[in-house]
């Protein structure tokens, strides 16, 4: 697997969505604070870093960020030919909870240090039970329903 499994503990909403989890990681990268929409008149704003946001860039093939060797060699200097600021990747449900209840984030980890480190921004898709029709990106102990 990508990395050492831990066991989920207990799912705070309000950590995962909010500043907690920023303030709990080891390393932040530069983001200064969460980025927000901020609503002035009619008109809605996404704010990063205290500023506005025009999002420019693409989006990752949906196997593209399985493997970090492949995203490093492959995908970012493909990337960094668009000169954009911002990408989609898919975040796999199978690679993060491979043995339920154990979860494993090295590999979403390594994707956003490689982000960091092309000094772009990451949006975050979440592949879950379904993607185009199929059940392909949920981990195996899902799929044999062995419960």
């Amino acid at each position: 697997m990508y990395g050492k499994r831990r066991k989920q503990e207990k799912f705070d909403s309000e950590s995962f969505c909010g500043e907690k989890v920023l303030a709990n990681r080891k390393e932040v990268g530069t983001m200064k604070r969460v980025p927000f929409l901020q609503k002035e008149d009619d008109y809605i704003t996404l704010m990063v870093d205290g500023a506005p946001f025009l999002g420019l860039g693409g989006e990752f093939h949906n196997s593209g960020g399985s493997d970090l060797t492949y995203l490093k060699e492959n995908v970012w200097p493909k990337m960094r030919k668009l000169k954009g600021n911002c990408y989609l990747t898919p975040v796999y449900w199978e690679c993060m909870e491979p043995v339920k209840g154990e979860y494993d984030f090295s590999l979403v980890d390594g994707v956003i240090q490689q982000a960091r480190e092309e000094g772009v921004h990451l949006m975050l898709l979440w592949f879950g039970l379904w993607k185009n029709g199929l059940s392909s990106y949920a981990p195996a102990w899902v799929k044999k329903n062995e419960d």
